[in-house]
């Protein structure tokens, strides 16, 4: 079943109310944005479980009216027992008299209430900015504490996928990406932690993947998430010291301090180290306005043996350096020839524009 706005409360309150005959069972419901904040306001006004196995909210806006709601039906335990994905967008809103404005304290407070209920269904949460935002609404350090915090705790165990974006940066991503030895992040599978400063906690996020407290993830997104060319070279650090035979798709897409430097460390961690990123098909750099110049041969030299990256599928060069692109294509097209990199030119694609 899928609703979208409008929601009416006469429904709102069906949906909500285990003793209600109203509606026939189902096995799942979707519900998007504005609904989204009509049921959870009425499901935290009735003390009974939700009458659906599964239960979606997508697509809205996190406001204050809705973030209290949330808040409230979690203590109510109306929908922690069913939800499965949770995904929200920070409001358009610039003023606190704006009715969707949500205030830091109501959005710790949800963060926080997370710690407290268990979810155990929930695989997918997201916390993302729209097209047009306020720094004001955003997430921050002390949001992503908390939530870590419940993934210490157990209370999220389930969650697969979690996607994060805000003013949050390093103390933020050491918090949740926790110790050596701990597991709260095992059962991840997609870590987006775009439009943030978690580039800013690299150290972290690359000692998590060196030592296995990321094993099953597959998916890690820094797109625009302040990575620069010392982000690089930690993260080469794992690539030295783990073979991160789990991990297929790495998006660095958006950082403009990347440049020939950050990918020569990267080039030189694979010749040290071939058997490491052999899962890795998909490469974004694109809109990485430094990489420009030698780092076009640079990228050429990591591909060009074959034996590096041998799984890369996509190198996505959308929007980088003319000069850069020049360098990594003339020598991609005198190579192609030859047949030890006729591997690469036929299982790659390549994403190409130029700037400049």
């Amino acid at each position: 079943m899928y609703i979208r706005h409008p929601l009416s409360a006469d429904l709102a309150h069906s949906l909500c109310n285990s003793h209600s005959n109203a509606l026939p069972p189902f096995p799942r419901l979707e519900v998007f944005g504005g609904a989204v904040r009509t049921l959870v306001g009425r499901a935290g006004g009735v003390n009974a479980s939700l009458r659906v196995p599964e239960l979606v909210l997508d697509d809205f806006f996190l406001s204050g009216p809705t973030a209290r709601a949330l808040t409230n039906s979690f203590t109510w335990g109306k929908i922690t027992q069913s939800l499965v994905c949770l995904r929200a967008e920070m409001p358009v809103a610039f003023s606190p008299q704006d009715d969707s404005w949500l205030s830091a304290e109501d959005r710790l407070a949800l963060f926080e209430s997370f710690k407290e209920f268990n979810f155990p269904k929930l695989t997918e949460l997201s916390f993302t900015l729209g097209p047009v935002h306020s720094r004001e609404t955003n997430l921050i350090d002390l949001d992503v504490i908390a939530l870590a915090g419940a993934f210490r705790k157990g209370t999220l165990a389930a969650v697969q996928t979690l996607e994060l974006s805000g003013a949050f940066g390093r103390v933020g991503v050491e918090a949740l990406m926790g110790e050596p030895g701990q597991t709260h992040l095992s059962g991840l599978v997609t870590l987006k932690f775009a439009q943030s400063y978690a580039g800013t906690g690299m150290g972290a996020i690359s000692a998590a993947l060196s030592d296995g407290r990321l094993s099953r993830l597959r998916d890690l997104n820094l797109g625009a998430g302040g990575v620069d060319d010392e982000g690089m070279i930690i993260f080469c650090e794992a690539v030295r010291s783990s073979d991160l035979e789990s991990l297929q798709t790495l998006d660095l897409s958006g950082n403009f301090p990347i440049t020939f430097r950050g990918l020569s460390a990267l080039r030189d961690a694979l010749v040290e180290r071939p058997s490491s990123l052999t899962s890795l098909k998909l490469l974004k750099l694109s809109n990485c306005l430094w990489v420009e110049g030698h780092a076009g041969f640079v990228l050429f030299q990591i591909l060009s043996t074959g034996t590096r990256l041998p799984s890369l599928q996509t190198l996505d060069l959308r929007i980088v350096g003319r000069q850069a692109w020049f360098a990594f294509i003339q020598n991609f097209t005198a190579q192609t020839a030859e047949a030890r990199f006729q591997r690469v030119r036929t299982r790659l694609n390549l994403g190409l524009n130029v700037i400049g």
